[in-house]
């Protein structure tokens, strides 16, 4: 990503994310997913359709969203959760700019929202190997300081910590992946020509 970019976005960022939609055409737009109950999922819908409403009339983002092949149902017409975390990006020359790239690399989804929050948050992106001498750090600094941990105990909290971990922190990837992985990831082709969301970004 251009350090240009980065710095941008990672100072507006700094000064809280802006307040994207109108509350009047977000009810219209959730009302197309009545499936979708909870506060996250309907947030998500918002987002992505956010992004799709400052992607969509430029072929340059067809990759991200083709709208040809949205209204026609095309399996692969756009990449939902790579938008999602597009939308998070309030202005619309900014979005822009970080779907350029995302586009001309073509990564999978889960790096995609690794980069994108990474040119948001400014943070620099991690590496397994950091997390795990992290992990490993705090698990040995915990069995030094308590007695009675027996190995069962060990497997039951680390097993524990991977269901539960990490949707916040990479911004829904690891439910999506599973979700990918077993054939069930929510989400038919929004109708391009859809209520917009109304941001003055």
């Amino acid at each position: 990503m251009s350090d240009t970019i980065k710095e941008t976005i990672s100072q507006k960022a700094k000064r809280g994310r802006p307040s994207l939609f109108d509350p009047a055409v977000s009810v219209k737009i959730l009302a197309l997913y009545p499936e979708i109950k909870t506060g996250r999922g309907k947030l998500d819908v918002l987002y992505r359709t956010w992004a799709v409403q400052v992607l969509i009339d430029d072929e340059r983002f067809s990759w991200l969203c083709d709208s040809a092949k949205m209204a026609a149902g095309v399996d692969g017409a756009w990449q939902p959760g790579i938008l999602r975390e597009l939308g998070k990006i309030g202005n619309k020359a900014d979005l822009r700019g970080v779907a350029l790239q995302i586009c001309a690399l073509r990564p999978k989804m889960h790096e995609a929202v690794v980069m994108i929050r990474g040119v948001r948050t400014g943070l620099p992106a991690g590496t397994w190997e950091g997390m795990f001498n992290t992990m490993r750090s705090a698990l040995n600094r915990y069995l030094h300081s308590h007695s009675g941990q027996s190995w069962d105990d060990v497997v039951l909290a680390v097993r524990i910590l991977l269901e539960q971990v990490g949707d916040d922190a990479l911004g829904g990837a690891r439910t999506a992946s599973v979700a990918s992985a077993s054939g069930d990831e929510a989400g038919g082709s929004p109708s391009p020509g859809g209520g917009g969301l109304d941001n003055t970004g």
